[in-house]
């Protein structure tokens, strides 16, 4: 999928982040770093969101292009006084049970790094971050240039270079989602479901033929959809249930919902009577001609599964 982002539904103070085929959540509020372990709370259906690893140059790259797109022109993020005064990202690297030797916090193999390097560092002996100054045993991402006010690459390090700065300092940080999760629950706000080729999906598909595209904003239809299609049932199943619960009593009700919202018109009446009679005959029934509308709505371009993927179906 592309580099994307958006805001979690009624939660503004956490950004979903799409880098790569990898998702991963930027909490904007400032918190020390063990506390951020905690990862605002989120959990999903492959388990909780951890403090970010970064496993490679072009993951780097993603995540500091949103950064810059998001973060680069706020004013007053917090400084560390100990990371030349300058604004940070909290990541989930320490090295605080052997100095030297760095661990992501959650267990991913430490393979690629990005510290900060500068002319600065000419003639201190090393050419790069992580120096260890007052005992500094945790990363962070570099929001600006260091020391601040810096030019590029003339100080000790660049925006979205790393460094090594003390756990006290309250900072924003950066989440990882495991990979494959399908649900994200944060403890506040709005869950969301990616899972467009399953059960989420199947519940777009639903309420877009029967109550119409407006209804994947009523974020308890979305839940109660997924609820059913994570039970099991079939999207014929389901579509029937949705088509009694829109008041579908007849066949005639029935061919003129799904019409309307495939179409968005009501058919004439010759072009009812052919589905009509597939109904009064038991060629189809509720279920299947309900299910038949629902896989034609992303055909028809009625919803969008692609940006849903991205983005994610909110819902309760």
């Amino acid at each position: 999928m592309p580099d994307s982002y958006r805001e979690l539904p009624q939660n503004e103070e956490l950004i979903l982040l799409n880098v790569g085929s990898e998702r991963f959540v930027l909490d904007t509020t400032p918190k020390a770093w063990l506390a951020a372990v905690d990862a605002a709370g989120i959990t999903t259906d492959q388990g909780q969101a951890n403090l970010a690893s970064i496993r490679s140059a072009a993951e780097a790259s993603g995540i500091n292009a949103l950064l810059s797109e998001i973060l680069g022109n706020e004013s007053g993020l917090p400084i560390a006084s100990d990371g030349g005064g300058s604004s940070y990202l909290w990541l989930g690297g320490t090295d605080r049970d052997v100095e030297g030797s760095w661990l992501w916090a959650d267990g991913s193999t430490w393979s690629y790094e990005n510290w900060g390097t500068g002319t600065m560092w000419a003639g201190s002996g090393q050419t790069s971050e992580p120096d260890d100054y007052q005992t500094q045993d945790y990363l962070a991402i570099g929001l600006e240039n260091w020391p601040t006010g810096s030019s590029t690459g003339q100080g000790l390090g660049d925006f979205g270079q790393w460094n090594d700065i003390s756990g006290t300092n309250e900072m924003p940080s950066l989440l990882r989602l495991p990979s494959g999760a399908d649900r994200l629950t944060p403890s506040t706000g709005l869950n969301l479901a990616f899972d467009m080729d399953g059960a989420a999906g199947d519940t777009v598909k639903t309420l877009a033929a029967v109550f119409g595209a407006d209804a994947l904003s009523q974020h308890e239809y979305v839940g109660i959809g997924l609820e059913l299609f994570d039970s099991g049932q079939s999207l014929e199943s389901v579509c029937a249930l949705a088509l009694n619960a829109a008041g579908a009593r007849t066949n005639n009700d029935i061919v003129n919902i799904l019409y309307s919202n495939l179409f968005g018109r009501a058919p004439t009446s010759s072009e009812a009577q052919t589905y009509i009679d597939m109904l009064d005959s038991g060629a189809m029934t509720a279920g299947s001609i309900g299910a038949a509308a629902a896989n034609l709505t992303a055909d028809l371009g009625i919803v969008d599964l692609v940006g849903l993927a991205e983005a994610g179906l909110a819902y309760l």
